[in-house]
Parts: structure tokens; C-alpha cells; sequence
């Protein structure tokens, strides 16, 4: 029997392809999810065989057919089917993508783009977004009217919807200066920045793609400060755990030739550098290093107060390995700002020269000098403040004496006390003045108040044991106490520490005569010391019983 001649083979090969075909593209449209899925394998195998151009070519017209003019779920399944043999990690797939476009699958991808229901629309805009990995495909799909249904569906689709076509819109920006134009005019900018602020993390990262490669048009920087675009990749330096390369590149892009959007972005970025936390730091600092590379940055960053924020991040006392990125990018960027360092210095000294003229030269410290120990300087209202403040003291202490002297025991208690309570009133007034000289005055304060507290607990005030941290630092009379406690007069109606004007006022009205206190013996009064008192005072109330102290 003789075989058949070569052209009928061929024609029955090819036959039997085209009817295998078929059968796939059937089951992709009526088949269940598994068998769907099989359909689309066995496609794809057909398109890689030895005579796949042939069969890239059927199933191209085949698909593109049924795009155009099959069922709203036909279309979608077609749409699914075409993305994924367009993928770029698919064996074969840039000859896939190219017999797609020449079988008109831009155009019908547009159209159920444009008019298709929901989720016809999201298949397109993703099959589109694989489509758009060649350059020749991406001038295809903007004279095809792909720009503009992708940036309403960015606006108002679902959100896979508004995912698949910002996809998209990312791969019709990369370089392509046209596409990037389009886009902007379209208003596309401010659905991709609500995009970049409100989207899942997987949008947001191709949303900042696509807003990246649009900054890179100098025509758009208005259009992008106008759309909150700054505040949105400052808010992604922030919080973003990915894609900051693209933030600073972006950026970077917005602040060049752009006063305004340089003086916004370094403003957001120095506070985050001074005030953020411990990795929004170190990106802000990154995205500085990386702006500084622009001389035309340098002197917008110092005005913002870059070189105090990066210098204070530099000197931190962190050293784990966050902190040691975030000071080697501040060194870099602090020595690609010398020049500016220099002028900052300069300027520095010379208000310094201007606030010693003003001051006068002798009553001012040389803060730019070279560190040695200034000389001692005159200062007139100083010497005027420690004259009042002596004669102040000597006041006190006279009235004190005077009424030690002229009183007997209560009212020596009495003296003690408003004495002490005239220096806390002078201290309040003098508090702020001058920190250097109080520290002095508290001191002497304290010493009288505690005098005016022992002699109100000697004199049988009620008294409480209160804990160290609960006692009011002038009442500190035990500070070595075991127990951490401190016996202090004590105000039982108010359940708080009884304030000296508190004290006198008890005394005036429970005299010696209505306490009926037994005096103890001239030598146990001798034997007592201050840091004993409280102590006994305890011991003979603790015999007495609690009913006479309120507690």
C-alpha cells in the first residue's frame, strides 16, 4: 500500500490541530474550574510545539473571536486564558503575545475594558498588563483608547478590578514618556495616589511603581503635589516594609527643578528624620542621602534643619543594626553637604559676632572658639540678683531668731514653721530665676522645714508612717530608714501629709494644758537627735493608743 503523499498529510495534521484546538477553546468556555484549567495547559502546549507558529495563530484568531462577540462569561474566561498565555514567565510567550496582537486582540481587549462587565473587566486589564511588557505593545494598547477606561476602573472598579488595571497602567509608564503624558491627562494621578494610601499591599507596591515612573515627567510634578502625591510617599517612607527604592527615586524626581516640591519634601523628611521613630528615621535619612546627590537639595535641606536632625541621629547612643544604617547614611549624606556645612558654620559665627556686639564683648562667652575655659565674666544683673538673694536670706533668718526668742515652746514651733513657710513662698517666687543659685536656698529650705517638722511631731502633732515615694520631698527626714518609710505630721481629716500652716493651726488650738502631755525627763529631751526623734515620737504614740491620733 503506498503512503500518502506529504501535502495530504500536512493537510490532515493540521486538520486534526485545528479540531484539537477547538475542543480546548470549547471546554475553556462550557467546562467546570478543573476542566478550564486543562483546557488552558493543553493550549498552551499546543503554542510551544515544533509548528507552533500555526497553532499560535489558530488559537489567536480562535480566542480573539469569542472575545469580540461571545458570552459576558465566554469573554471573561477568554480574557483569563489570553493573560495567561501572554505571561512573561510562560515558555514561549512573546511569540504568544505577538500572534495576540496581530489577530486584534488589543482592540477587543479595549472594548470589554471599556463596556465588558466586572469581571470581564478585571481579565482584560490584567491580560492587557502582560500585553504591555513589549515596548511595541505598549504604543498598541494608548492607540487602542486603553488609557482612559484603566484609569476609570482604577477610580471606581472593585478592588481586584482597580489592582489588575493599576497593573497596567504601570507597565504602559516604563519608559515611555508619551504613555506617562497620557496617563496625566487623563487623571490618572490622583486615582493612583488613593491608590498608593488606601490600597492592599500588593496594589499599593504597583501603584508607587507606576506613580514613580510618572514623576519622572517633569509636566507632572504640579499635578502630583496638587494630588497629595508627597504626602503620600513621605506617609510610604514611613510605614511602607517595601518598595522604598522607588519612594526615593520618586521623590527625588518631584523635587528636581521644582522649588516647591523640594522645600515640602525635605520639610517632611527632616521632621521624620528629628522625630520619628527608630526605621522611619533611617528611610527618611535614606531618601535624604539620596536627595543629596542633587546639589541643587543641599541648601533646602539646611534650611529644613537637616544638618541638626542628621548630626543628632549620628550621635545616638543606639548601636543595634537599625541605628548603624541610619548614621552611616547620615555621615554620607552630612559629607555631601560640606560646602553647606561650611557656609553654616560661617553664618553661625558671625551671628555670634553680632550677638557679642550687641550684648557687649566683655559679658559674653565665645561659643566658636577653639574650647579653651573662658575667662571669668562680669555680669551686672547677676551680682544685682545675688545681693537681693543674700539679703533675703539674712531677712528670714533674722525673723526666725526673733521669733525663737521671743516665744515660748508652741510659738517657737509656730516661728519655726512660718519661717519655713515664708521661704517656700520666696523660693516660689525666685523659682526659674536663676537654677544655679536654688539649689542652695532648697537646701536651707529643707533644713528648716524639717527643724519646723521635728518640732511639730515633738510637740505631739498626729503623725503617719508614709512610704518614702509618698512623702513630700520637704518632710524627707529619714532618708536611711531600713523599712523605706517616713514619720511625718499628719492631717487625719484630710488623709495627706499636714501642711505647716496645718501644724500651727493645731497647736493654737491644742494647747499644752488640753493635750495633757507628760514631759519626759531634761536628759531623755537632751539624749534625743534629730535623726531619732520621729522614731520616739512614734514609740510614745504607739503606747498611747491610736485613739488620740486619728489612725
Amino acid at each position: 500500500m503506498e503512503a500518502a503523499p506529504v501535502p495530504v498529510l500536512y493537510a490532515r495534521e493540521a486538520y486534526q490541530r485545528e479540531q484539537e484546538i477547538e475542543r480546548h477553546v470549547k471546554a475553556l468556555q462550557s467546562g467546570d474550574a478543573d476542566g478550564k484549567e486543562a483546557a488552558e495547559e493543553a493550549l498552551e502546549k499546543l503554542a510551544r510545539e515544533d509548528n507552533a507558529p500555526g497553532n499560535r495563530t489558530a488559537i489567536a484568531q480562535r480566542l480573539v473571536g469569542l472575545l469580540s462577540g461571545g458570552t459576558a462569561r465566554g469573554q471573561e474566561d477568554v480574557a483569563r486564558a489570553l493573560g495567561n498565555l501572554a505571561y512573561e514567565k510562560v515558555e514561549a510567550a512573546a511569540a504568544n503575545r505577538a500572534a495576540f496582537v496581530e489577530a486584534g486582540c488589543v482592540e477587543a481587549l479595549v472594548a470589554l475594558l471599556a463596556s465588558g462587565a466586572a469581571g470581564g473587566q478585571q481579565w482584560a486589564a490584567r491580560a492587557l498588563a502582560n500585553l504591555a511588557v513589549d515596548a511595541a505593545n505598549q504604543v498598541a494598547i494608548a492607540e487602542a483608547g486603553g488609557i482612559k477606561p484603566l484609569v476609570a476602573l482604577v477610580k471606581h472598579g472593585a478592588a481586584d478590578d482597580q489592582e489588575q488595571a493599576v497593573r497596567a497602567l504601570a507597565a504602559l509608564t516604563y519608559k515611555n514618556a508619551a504613555n506617562q503624558a497620557a496617563i496625566a491627562e487623563a487623571g490618572g494621578i490622583p486615582p493612583l495616589v488613593a491608590h498608593l494610601r488606601n490600597g492592599a499591599a500588593g496594589g499599593q507596591e504597583r501603584a508607587l511603581c507606576a506613580l514613580g515612573r510618572l514623576a519622572y515627567n517633569p509636566a507632572n510634578q504640579v499635578a502630583f503635589a496638587e494630588a497629595g502625591g508627597i504626602e503620600a510617599l513621605v506617609a510610604f517612607v514611613r510605614s511602607g516594609d517595601t518598595g522604598s527604592w522607588q519612594s526615593e527615586e520618586a521623590l527625588s524626581s518631584l523635587a528636581h527643578g521644582n522649588d516647591a516640591n523640594r522645600a515640602a519634601i525635605v520639610t517632611a523628611l527632616v521632621a521624620l528624620v528629628a522625630n520619628g521613630a527608630a526605621v522611619p528615621q533611617v528611610r527618611a535619612a535614606r531618601v535624604l542621602c539620596h536627595l543629596a546627590d542633587d546639589e541643587a537639595n543641599h541648601a533646602a535641606i539646611a534650611a529644613a534643619g537637616g544638618i541638626e536632625a542628621l548630626t543628632a541621629l549620628l550621635a545616638g547612643d543606639d548601636d543595634d543594626d537599625v541605628a548603624v544604617f541610619g548614621k552611616y547614611d547620615a555621615k554620607k549624606t552630612l559629607k555631601k553637604l560640606g560646602l553647606v556645612i561650611a557656609e553654616y558654620a560661617s553664618k553661625l559665627r558671625s551671628e555670634n559676632a553680632s550677638l557679642k556686639r550687641q550684648l557687649g564683648e566683655e559679658d559674653v562667652v565665645d561659643l566658636c572658639g577653639d574650647g579653651a575655659p573662658p575667662p571669668a565674666k562680669k555680669n551686672a544683673l547677676r551680682d544685682e540678683h545675688d545681693r537681693k538673694t543674700q539679703e533675703h536670706i539674712v531677712e528670714v533668718k533674722k525673723e526666725k531668731a526673733d521669733a525663737e526668742g521671743a516665744r515660748d515652746r508652741t510659738d517657737h514651733v509656730a516661728a519655726a514653721a512660718s519661717a519655713a513657710a515664708a521661704t517656700e513662698r520666696e523660693r516660689a517666687d525666685f523659682q526659674g530665676t536663676n537654677a544655679m543659685y536654688l539649689t542652695t536656698q532648697k537646701s536651707e529650705l529643707q533644713s528648716l522645714v524639717s527643724e519646723a517638722a521635728r518640732a511639730l511631731i515633738d510637740a505631739d502633732v498626729p503623725t503617719h508612717e508614709c512610704p518614702d515615694n509618698e512623702t513630700p520631698f520637704y518632710y524627707m527626714l529619714e532618708s536611711h530608714r531600713d523599712d523605706g518609710k517616713q514619720t511625718v505630721p499628719w492631717n487625719p481629716e484630710a488623709g495627706r501629709a499636714m501642711t505647716l500652716a496645718e501644724g500651727i493651726a493645731w497647736l493654737q488650738n491644742n494647747p499644752p494644758a488640753k493635750r495633757r502631755r507628760t514631759r519626759r525627763p531634761e536628759s531623755d529631751r537632751d539624749s534625743l537627735s534629730s535623726s531619732n526623734v520621729p522614731r520616739r515620737a512614734a514609740a510614745r504614740r504607739s503606747a498611747r493608743g491610736p485613739d488620740r491620733r486619728g489612725h
